[in-house]
């Protein structure tokens, strides 16, 4: 089997401070990807024949950011984005003899959180909540043969909390949970 795939995104974003504590960021990113595969089963159940498909696709996926400087130690943000990841072919054949392939997936992605620091830069705390909803999530199953297929939909949710103490400048400890 033989696998191809050919990207190109190009991606710009632009910050606006709106008001002396507060700035907004937006971002735009265009995609678009080819993808193929040709293969010809060597099992005993296989099929003999060359089977080969190709497809492509164009994506548009963009950011919305908003930060409030509450001082010049503490940083308060939000935001929610969107990505993408192309779809494809796994080397499977299906029964009608055509290819198994599986769809792209989509995220839409909220974040929030705040950056703290002590004065004296010694201490840094960061801490954020996150929610992540999939459309087409892929998953990858490994067995006889591994297999891409699409769950119809995955929600992801948590909490990133992560902290930096400096004792001295030669020691220092750093400790994160998520």
């Amino acid at each position: 089997s033989t696998a191809e795939e050919t990207a190109y995104a190009g991606f710009g974003q632009v910050s606006w401070h709106i008001a002396p504590l507060w700035s907004v960021t937006g971002g735009l990113r265009l995609s678009h990807d080819k993808y193929g595969i040709s293969t010809v089963g060597s099992g005993l159940g296989d099929s003999q024949e060359l089977e080969q498909a190709e497809d492509s696709g164009n994506h548009v996926s963009w950011r919305f950011d908003m930060e409030y400087a509450a001082s010049e130690n503490v940083l308060a943000y939000a935001g929610v984005s969107t990505g993408y990841k192309s779809g494809g072919f796994s080397t499977t054949v299906l029964p009608d003899g055509e290819l198994d392939d599986y769809e792209p997936e989509d995220l839409m992605a909220f974040e929030t959180g705040v950056k703290a620091q002590s004065a004296d830069h010694r201490l840094t705390l960061n801490a954020s909540a996150f929610y992540y909803d999939f459309q087409n999530l892929q998953v990858v199953t490994q067995g006889v043969v591994t297999v891409v297929d699409n769950a119809a939909k995955a929600e992801i949710y948590g909490l990133d909390l992560d902290g930096f103490f400096a004792f001295s400048d030669e020691l220092t400890l750093s400790a994160g949970v998520v």
